[in-house]
């Protein structure tokens, strides 16, 4: 039932981009959990794809889906969560999210086949890419479905803490060496992650992020703490923290409600 009420708007990420005029809006919480997740989901599956291809406007989409990130911040956290009880309800409605990710990749494919000399169609698809973020970051998206934000600005935030802290793992229950070496282990997951296109870093270059985590390891949020040297460090960091999404267990199985990490220049 549940996965036939997420289904319609699962889609209407993939759905839009087709009919660019023709907007399904969410009539109830889950549909508008469903939404978000879809336009989630298709946000990074398109950045992927269209940055593969358009590498020279890769800053211009990545700002744009970070605007977009900063603005919806407290939606995003909320929608985040919300489908982590979902899938921990129903596991099986994490396929609907896989078929979004090829619905949308198969939608940008696709546009190879328009009838258009080859600058011209690249034009077009580039075109076509930039539209997507620069719509995200403008917060047109709120007027086009209004219903499904309305829904997410009402939902109530923090959750209980009865409701998730034993979900939770915590630094304090492992051994000192154990803790010690789990922050290891996430700082060089998130490391090998980066992919840093600018000048030699300063040997003092660094990073501090803190970041939210669902109890599946998905980060909820993530926000720079404190930098020293080059911003764009900061926004590597904060790109290898989406990649590397979702972040590992601890040795008990389980992952920190917040973590606090440093990333040092290389």
């Amino acid at each position: 039932m549940r996965a036939r009420l997420l289904l319609p708007l699962l889609l209407c990420g993939t759905a839009a981009l087709a009919q660019p005029f023709a907007y399904q809006d969410a009539d109830n919480p889950s549909q508008a959990v469903g939404m978000m997740r879809s336009t989630l989901v298709a946000g990074r599956t398109m950045l992927a794809e269209c940055t593969r291809r358009f590498p020279e406007y890769e800053d211009e989409m990545v700002g744009n889906l970070h605007a977009w990130e900063a603005r919806e911040q407290a939606v995003i956290l909320k929608a985040r969560y919300a489908w982590w009880r979902t899938l921990r309800e129903d596991p099986k409605l994490g396929r609907l999210s896989d078929f979004v990710r090829k619905s949308v990749a198969q939608k940008i494919r696709s546009l190879d086949d328009a009838p258009l000399e080859d600058a011209a169609k690249a034009q077009y698809i580039a075109d076509y890419c930039r539209a997507h973020f620069a719509d995200l970051a403008s917060g047109v998206w709120r007027m086009r479905t209004p219903r499904a934000y309305g829904f997410m600005d009402e939902a109530p935030w923090p959750p209980p803490a009865d409701e998730v802290d034993g979900e939770y793992g915590s630094f304090a229950a492992l051994p000192p060496e154990q803790a010690t070496a789990y922050v290891g282990t996430l700082t060089r997951y998130v490391q090998s992650h980066i992919v840093w296109k600018g000048d030699e870093l300063p040997p003092q270059a660094s990073c501090q992020v803190e970041a939210s985590l669902a109890p599946d390891g998905q980060v909820l949020m993530r926000r720079v703490m404190a930098q020293d040297g080059p911003p764009a460090w900061c926004t590597a960091v904060l790109r290898a923290i989406d990649r590397a999404d979702p972040m590992p267990r601890d040795p008990t199985g389980r992952v920190p409600r917040r973590l606090l990490l440093n990333f040092k220049g290389r």
